[in-house]
This record gives structure tokens, C-alpha cells and sequence, in this order.
């Protein structure tokens, strides 16, 4: 995959969001929060990550955040090598919504070469979620 092709996608990588709707006016909903995994290795595979977690959720590929977040791991007084994980912040979507997008997950990063990866829900609430100024339960 060209680096043309990941980046026509809605993905936000290291704080940057590359957008073919820079003008979205709702949020971006679920956010996946990548830690111990670098944009080289999640970009090649987010496009069928999007289209999986899009398909199981029954959501939009364009409401999707991708994050990579860069960590420094510290163990024993010393940095230490990063592990892996991932934290989902979504909206409840049910046990076996959630437990297909934690396999999609795992695979797209296994697919990238991480062999041991974690992923952990965080389910939001609607009434704490605000976007321009009202919360997402009026939504």
C-alpha cells in the first residue's frame, strides 16, 4: 500500500489529522488510542482496520479516530521497551460489538507484526461527550 492510500482515510497519527472532510462537523466517535505502536506500523493497516471496525459497529469509517500516541515506557528506573496497547473510547455498543473490535483489532496489529498487543474499552457517557457546546446525547 502506497503512502497515497492510508493517507486519503480519516486517520489522526501523532496528533495530526489528514482529512478529505476537513470541515466534519460532528465528532469523531470511537477514538482508538495507540500506545507502544508507531505510525509506520498502524498506517499500512488502517484501512482495513476501518473498514472492519466500520462493518462490526455499523458506524462510518470517517467517525473513527486513530492515535498514535508516542510513550516512553519506564520499568525499574529505566526506560524499558513499549508493549503494546490499545485503548477504545466509545459510546457502549455491547459485549459482541465489543468483543469484534477488539479481534479486529488484534488481528490489524498482528497483520503489522505486533504478536502480543492489549485492548481496553472505555465506555463514555453521552451526557459528559459535549460538541459545540451540547452534550452528544442531543445528538
Amino acid at each position: 500500500m502506497g503512502d497515497a492510500d492510508w493517507k486519503s482515510d480519516y486517520v489522526k497519527v501523532i496528533g495530526i489529522v489528514i482529512s478529505q472532510r476537513p470541515w466534519k462537523k460532528r465528532p469523531s466517535m470511537p477514538q482508538l488510542r495507540f500506545h507502544g505502536v508507531t505510525p509506520a506500523r498502524l498506517a499500512p493497516v488502517s484501512r482495513q482496520l476501518l473498514d472492519r471496525l466500520a462493518e462490526v459497529t455499523a458506524t462510518a469509517r470517517d467517525d473513527f479516530t486513530l492515535e498514535c500516541i508516542a510513550s516512553t515506557f519506564i520499568f525499574d528506573g529505566e526506560e524499558a521497551p513499549p508493549f503494546p496497547f490499545v485503548e477504545v473510547l466509545w459510546f457502549e455498543r455491547g459485549d459482541a460489538v465489543r468483543d469484534a473490535c477488539a479481534a479486529a483489532i488484534t488481528q490489524a496489529l498482528s497483520d503489522s507484526g505486533l504478536n502480543e498487543v492489549e485492548v481496553f474499552f472505555i465506555a463514555l457517557d453521552k451526557r459528559s461527550y459535549y460538541a459545540r457546546g451540547q452534550h452528544f446525547a442531543d445528538h
